[in-house]
């Protein structure tokens, strides 16, 4: 016998001997059942919300969306290129591209959806001001503005903006806001919505008010080249179905284990933890964008010395308090960009150092007298702001600072953080997927926006500079520095991300958990019954 042969029968041997292995080549067919919490709203991508905000992602694709690492890549477009200034961008639809009525998709169809109702004032599209120039906050502009989309050949598009960004293609990747690439045919003879013709790996079966909502494989979807990747690359669909059935959610344990479904995203940490060692049942974790972070108001008469903010950051030991918090699974994170981006570098992992000594240093030189600190935190939002309040209470005691704990109401804590009226909480700031977002949350004028923690003209400019430069790698320096700014000020000690857990039948394989932690179905099967 050739050695050819010999392996191979050593292979075939070894996946027959080893259940683990086979297990982990996918199988085509089968259905699965994954529970959702509430009833759909509607259909269209990119408007209606819900469980379809998550769903969505199955049937549809914009041209471009987020990698792993929160990167940008190829969807429904198998390239992007930009202009030396900025301004134009330029997609090529991948090969093969098809509507699901089995319609080849081109140019002048994705120039049809911008302007009938990405770009439209009648279209109900809730993010249409990222795209028209009007979206801002009260200081700067946020989104960009399209002045022109033109057909270039059957599978070029050309989009113009009237200045240069380097957001666009992030905007266009937002996932609850998805531009998705669907047909004229989605809409019925009279203009309204039927459902949706798109170009994703699944086709909307049903969505009937109190009935589950039913996807099929799309046969006729070709995959682009690049392996999947968050919501760029590849959506291999191994499973013929998809069922997504609302359950109570005090229901899923229960549920899970006599097979009523097979999937439950987003449990909480408490059924994370009861199902670890139920039989038959598997859990995954993995951080979300939401950061948590200890908030210091530089307005306040203690505060505004920055030797005290920084006494406080330093009588932190951040580490410690993510091994207490959520043993060990997730790691600190000093900056304002989550861990898994592309974007935290090196330079983004420098924070402050835990010197309990540092600290007494500074708060004497800061001539602090025993003032007590009110740090406000809740029990009803997060859940780890309580937690993390209570050791970091025990922290700065250590080091010679007097804490009072005030306990409130979340939507309390909210409308004293949105008017800046607080000397320092124990806080979170909900996910974003890219840094000019993440910097945005909390970065500004005071003057124009009241909850805003760190003010630096030098900081802006650098991040305005960021927001107009559409080379990554450029944008990756000025963030840096951004970050090096940020530690020196102290306006926030960044602490850790939000922990998120889904669970689900050990019969399911493939399904990987991610930072933005919208679940992805395709790449997953289930073992064939």
């Amino acid at each position: 016998m050739n050695k050819t042969l010999v392996l191979a029968a050593a292979v075939s041997a070894s996946f027959a001997a080893n259940p683990a292995i086979a297990a982990e080549t996918p199988v085509k067919g089968g259905e699965l059942k994954v529970a959702i919490a509430e009833a759909m709203e509607g259909t269209r991508p990119g408007i209606d919300g819900g469980p379809w905000h998550v769903i969505q992602h199955h049937v549809a694709e914009g041209l471009v969306g987020f990698r792993d690492d929160l990167s940008i890549g190829p969807a429904a477009a198998k390239s992007f290129t930009w202009s030396p200034d900025g301004k134009r961008y330029t997609f090529v639809l991948r090969d093969g591209l098809k509507f699901h009525d089995g319609k080849p998709v081109t140019a002048d169809d994705v120039k049809w959806a911008w302007d009938n109702i990405y770009l439209s004032d009648k279209s109900g599209y809730g993010c249409k001001s990222r795209f028209d120039g009007s979206g801002n906050m009260a200081e700067r502009t946020i989104g960009v503005k399209i002045v022109k989309i033109d057909v270039k050949d059957p599978k070029t598009v050309e989009f113009t903006l009237d200045k240069p960004s380097g957001v666009l293609l992030q905007l266009m990747s937002e996932p609850d806001c998805l531009p998705a690439i669907i047909s004229k045919s989605s809409f019925k003879a009279d203009g309204s919505w039927d459902k949706p013709i798109a170009t994703g790996p699944y086709v909307l079966d049903s969505a009937e008010h109190g009935q589950p909502v039913v996807l099929k494989r799309f046969d006729g979807y070709v995959a682009p080249n690049e392996k999947g990747s968050g919501f760029a690359g590849a959506r291999t669909a191994y499973l013929d179905t998809l069922k997504f059935i609302v359950i109570n959610r005090d229901l899923v344990p229960e549920a899970l284990s006599k097979g009523d479904i097979d999937f439950a995203p987003r449990v909480t940490e408490e059924k994370y933890n009861g199902l670890q060692d139920v039989d038959g049942i598997k859990v995954s974790n993995g951080p979300s964008g939401t950061a948590y972070a200890i908030l210091m108001q530089n307005t306040d008469p203690l505060f505004k010395n920055k030797k005290l903010r920084q006494a406080v950051a330093h009588a932190i030991n951040v580490k410690e308090l993510a091994e207490a918090t959520t043993q060990g699974r997730v790691k600190p994170n000093p900056s304002a960009l989550p861990l898994q981006s592309i974007f935290h570098t090196k330079v983004h992992d420098e924070g402050y150092k835990f010197d309990p000594a540092l600290s007494k240093k500074l708060m004497a030189e800061a001539k602090y007298d025993g003032s007590p600190i009110k740090l406000e935190a809740n029990r009803d939002r997060y859940p780890l702001m309580y937690p993390n309040a209570l050791l970091i209470k025990r922290m700065l005691e250590a080091v010679g600072f007097k804490v009072d704990l005030v306990e409130r109401q979340w939507d309390e804590q909210l409308a004293n953080y949105n008017a800046g009226k607080f000397q320092m909480q124990s806080f979170a700031y909900s996910g974003r997927r890219y840094p000019e977002a993440n910097y945005d949350h909390f970065a500004g004028k005071k003057g124009l926006r009241t909850s805003v923690q760190w003010e630096s003209d030098k900081a802006m400019a650098i991040l305005d500079q960021a927001r107009a430069e559409p080379d990554p790698a450029k944008r990756s320096k000025l963030y840096e520095q951004i970050h090096k700014l940020m530690i020196d000020d102290v306006p926030v000690v960044w602490l850790n991300q939000w922990e998120l857990y889904d669970a689900y039948r050990s019969s399911v394989h493939g399904y990987v958990p991610w930072v933005l932690h919208e679940a992805r179905f395709w790449g997953v099967w289930k073992d064939k019954a």
